[in-house]
């Protein structure tokens, strides 16, 4: 896989990903809490749920804006 590819994978991730925690902030975020209980993963997720539903929102436009600066530097060619 190119570099190429890689750099539109992880720019479409940041889009769909920072589209759908702007959406529906700690909702969303609650989805990710997958693996064993007390696990650092678990504990992550488990504290950013905790946090304001705005500043997970404004995380998420965030996110979404790095993933459009992201395929800007990859452009996906349409034939």
């Amino acid at each position: 896989m190119s570099n190429r590819k890689k750099l539109q994978f992880l720019s479409v991730f940041l889009l769909l990903d920072g589209i759908s925690l702007l959406v529906w902030g700690r909702a969303y975020t609650r989805l990710w809490q997958l693996g064993p209980p007390g696990g650092a993963y678990r504990r992550t997720i488990a504290w950013l749920a905790r946090r304001p539903s705005w500043l997970l929102r404004m995380v998420g436009a965030v996110e979404t804006g790095l993933g459009l600066v992201a395929l800007e530097k990859a452009p996906v060619e349409v034939k």
